[in-house]
């Protein structure tokens, strides 16, 4: 679907540009120290979100938190600190995968940018034991609506496919380009970086290009191990053979990289054990000697304490590697330091991160747990506040055209405005418009129907900009009318009593109810003449769960639906519901916790029954029937990939399965 322009409004250019950040000359900005992090607390992402358990990439641009999932995206509402989030849309899974890898599906979020209204995300495969993977990188308007992947630059894919960070404007001539990717210290090590790794690319070139160009700024390949050998037992001090990054970051007034992660202590390579007496004795089937490590049970690298760490560089030292009289694995890390606040109890896996030039904050999160730290960088220099949008609207103007009015940010500098909708919220895969920087209202045509939503950005060009408020709206045929807004429904004994907003529209002439037997169905009553006073009362009605929705009748015919409602009546007999929600939360030593929920009103189940299979919607790997409660923890579960799935039962039979879990245990 598109949206195109019916009416064309103001056409005089801005003059406006990007806000100068910068006091001094950028190479004579000043470094960040490690007392310049001060720890502000924690917030925390919601459980039984179906969101997999700890984060692979994040990013946090206005109200939004950008949670990477597994192999995915979703969106949250970003809370205050101590707070936590709301969904705003659940994971959405990467597509495409197979044109990362041929026959490895084992893939990871690995970091997540929003740039100039758009999302880009990169993605790796865990353990490419073939070293077959190429491609890394999507983007697209929003987390469903990704395409991709792309290769960026021709280095090692594991040293480019993880997170990513914005290159201050004063930055960007020096160093060739607006923004940061890299990766490091991946399984399969000679794949990846040897230390700290990234590299400069536009993000504006994933999508139309299919070769990305990068330069390396900094990286330490297998046969250029510029910060020493990673097995060393003491680890040298910048690099270890357990250390893992998640996040890179450059805080505008300064010049300074930073990147987060773990740094490990003595390394060991066998299997596990957090029994003393047991360390150094050889495993009786592999003979590899046994390694002290109370956070992790498998076969591999270790090296406790694992301590969050930052790693800190100075970028005169980037633009020497760019003008050429230095190589990327000739540059040392500054300095380097403990993160404040955080446990150095865990196994402290800091696969995720992301700097907020706006607000000064830098967020640090693991794939090991929900909470995200944050932390305030207090010598950076903060953009100017930038105003948004406010008050959209939108206002039918005749048949298939819609106008939409906002009132200008306060302040100034966008060089353009850009009205996104979508079929959801905070989605753009209906369409984006680019809108001139004078313009207050456009005019939109269409000949697509349904509810939408949208919002209007100011856009900075520099790769933040500010965004409206979101509004719901309804595009339907000529002569139809929006459906009832505010509909709701209450059950008492067998009469269903449903309200909403009374319609006051002259050319409605009835509003009619539809219910079916399963959501959008109308099955059950195809559509009944309920009268426009926004009450009805259905008496008699049998036990059973059904789903309802409101429609407005014009002469020219029914409009859209309304929001649907789930009215159960009686307690019904038969299988139980489906369950829903089912998420994961994957702890040290392959620890797996399983939670779901029932739907109210669902026949009792009289147990669960828990599927896994290799491939989605298989049980070659085992079925488990559980108790009737809603949780199943596992532990020492083998590295691998997993689908999961849950069913509830009883004497009168089986449930559908709940959504699908895909499980991958490092």
């Amino acid at each position: 679907m598109h949206i195109a322009i019916a009416l064309a409004l103001a056409c005089l250019l801005s003059t406006g540009g990007a806000p100068v950040v910068a006091q001094t000359a950028p190479q004579s900005q000043h470094l960040v120290q490690a007392g310049n992090f001060v720890h502000l607390g924690v917030i925390h992402a919601p459980t039984n979100s179906n969101l997999g358990g700890g984060q692979n990439g994040m990013a946090v641009e206005g109200s939004r938190w950008y949670y990477g999932c597994s192999t995915g995206v979703a969106v949250l509402g970003l809370p205050p600190i101590g707070g936590t989030a709301n969904v705003i849309s659940p994971c959405a899974q990467l597509p495409n995968i197979a044109a990362i890898h041929p026959t490895d599906r084992n893939v990871l979020t690995g970091g997540i940018l929003p740039w100039q209204g758009r999302l880009v995300v990169s993605a790796y495969v865990y353990y490419d034991r073939s070293g077959l993977a190429t491609a890394s990188h999507y983007a697209g308007p929003d987390a469903a609506s990704l395409a991709g992947p792309v290769r960026v630059g021709t280095d090692r894919v594991g040293m480019v496919a993880g997170y990513m960070g914005v290159i201050p404007q004063e930055w960007r001539a020096l160093l060739g380009g607006p923004a940061l990717t890299g990766q490091c210290c991946i399984p399969i090590i000679s794949r990846s970086s040897f230390g700290p790794s990234f590299s400069v690319f536009d993000p504006a070139d994933i999508g139309t290009k299919s070769a990305v160009p990068s330069k390396m700024l900094v990286g330490y390949p297998d046969e250029h191990k510029g910060l020493g050998p990673w097995d060393a037992s003491p680890p040298n001090i910048y690099y270890g053979g357990t250390d893992q990054l998640g996040s890179v970051a450059f805080p505008p007034g300064t010049r300074s990289i930073l990147l987060t992660g773990r740094h490990g202590d003595a390394w060991c390579y066998g299997p596990g054990t957090a029994d003393p007496a047991v360390v150094g004795t050889p495993h009786p089937v592999t003979g590899l000697r046994y390694c002290y490590d109370p956070t992790d049970e498998y076969q591999g690298n270790h090296g406790p304490p694992y301590r969050p760490t930052v790693w800190a560089y100075d970028a005169n030292d980037l633009v020497a590697v760019k003008q050429g009289t230095k190589q990327p694995w000739d540059v040392l890390p500054y300095a380097k330091w403990a993160l404040p606040g955080m446990s150095t109890t865990g196994t402290n896996l800091l696969r995720a991160g992301y700097f907020d030039p706006a607000t000064g904050r830098y967020y640090v999160g693991s794939t090991d747990s929900l909470d995200v730290h944050v932390f305030e960088v207090t010598n950076a220099v903060l953009q100017p506040p930038r105003g948004s949008p406010e008050g959209l609207t939108a206002t039918a103007a005749g048949p298939g055209l819609v106008t939409f009015s906002w009132t200008p940010p306060s302040g100034s500098g966008w060089v353009s405005y850009a009205l996104d909708a979508g079929s959801s919220p905070g989605a753009s895969n209906v369409g984006t418009l680019p809108v001139t920087p004078t313009a207050t209202s456009v005019a939109v045509a269409t000949t697509v129907s349904g509810t939408f939503y949208a919002r209007v950005r100011a856009v900075y060009g520099d790769g933040y900009d500010t965004v409206s408020n979101e509004i719901q709206f309804w595009l339907g045929p000529p002569g139809t009318s929006p459906p009832p807004t505010n509909f709701r429904a209450a059950a008492s004994g067998s009469t269903i009593t449903f309200s909403w907003d009374s319609v006051i529209d002259p050319a409605v002439q009835d509003v009619v109810i539809e219910a079916g037997s399963a959501s959008g169905l109308s099955d059950i009553v195809p559509g009944m003449p309920v009268g426009k006073l926004g009450h009805y009362a259905a008496p008699n009605v049998p036990a059973g769960r059904y789903f309802v929705r409101l429609r407005a009748l014009t002469a020219a015919g029914a409009g859209g639906p309304s929001d649907e409602v789930d009215v159960l009546v009686g307690t019904p007999a038969g299988a139980p519901y489906p369950p829903t929600g089912l998420a994961a939360g994957l702890g040290g030593g392959g620890a797996i916790t399983l939670t779901w929920n029932l739907d109210a009103g669902s026949p009792t189940p009289t147990q669960y029954v828990v599927e896994g299979g290799s491939r989605p919607d298989l049980t070659d790997l085992g079925v488990l029937n559980l108790p009737p409660v809603a949780r199943y923890q596992a532990t020492s579960v083998p590295r691998g990939e997993y689908y999961v799935r849950v069913r509830a039962q009883n004497a009168s039979g089986r449930s559908a399965p709940s959504n699908e879990l895909r499980l991958v245990v490092p």
